[in-house]
């Protein structure tokens, strides 16, 4: 069984994230991402 795994850059980041994934996603998912500080 494969593990789902996400890599995000650059890190830390200003204003724009790349996401990728190995998934193949068949749905539409939501991510929500906070700063350390919760917002």
């Amino acid at each position: 069984m494969n593990e789902w795994q996400v890599v995000l850059y650059p890190n830390p980041t200003d204003k724009e994230l790349t996401i990728e994934s190995n998934l193949l996603l068949e749905e539409i998912i939501t991510i929500e991402i906070y700063s350390t500080i919760g917002q």
